[in-house]
């Protein structure tokens, strides 16, 4: 019989919102790119008004024994020009704001080097600005119904579906 112990939980997946892309950009196969530069990609939902907007919306499997992603170069063209889009995490558990890795708080992290770099640095390499804020569709939503002004809670099923995934590891 397997020890649990033994077991690696060092993979999930995550919805990742790539903020700041070019307009030029938004397509499959540039998506397809980006999210790869992430994880495994899981699902772009390209049919969905979740993935074409403000930011592109990918999922992906990300080994979190290393440090989340904070941003890509993306280049344009044949010159030099280098555009840096921005990640943000929907659902972010607990993660460190030195190290970046999910899974502790910047109390207890284990990464010396990385708790001296930000003390003394500027600024921090890791922080709040990596969570996203859910969609108006991934809220929960309440509704009141006739004069008891009871609520119902609404979901949508993709939400639902979602949620379900969320804390599950490879």
């Amino acid at each position: 019989m397997g020890d649990i112990s033994n077991l690696s939980f060092s993979k999930t997946a995550f919805w990742v919102q790539i903020h700041d892309i070019p307009i030029m950009c938004m397509n499959r196969r540039t998506v397809k790119w980006l999210a790869e530069q992430i994880g495994k990609v899981i699902e772009i939902p390209t049919e969905s008004r979740d993935c074409w907007g403000k930011y592109l919306r990918v999922k992906v499997l990300i080994d979190i024994s290393r440090p989340l992603k904070r941003w890509l170069r993306l280049k344009l063209d044949k010159s030099d020009n280098i555009v840096v889009v921005g990640l943000k995490y929907e659902r972010l558990p607990e993660f460190c704001y030195t190290c970046g890795r999910v899974g502790h708080s910047i109390s207890v992290c284990p990464d010396e080097e990385a708790k001296i770099e930000a003390v003394e640095g500027p600024s921090t390499k890791f922080g709040s600005w990596m969570r996203a804020s859910l969609s108006e569709k991934s809220k929960v939503k309440y509704q009141s119904q006739g004069s008891g002004g009871s609520s119902v809670k609404e979901r949508s099923i993709e939400d639902s579906r979602d949620f379900g995934k969320a804390g599950r590891s490879t």
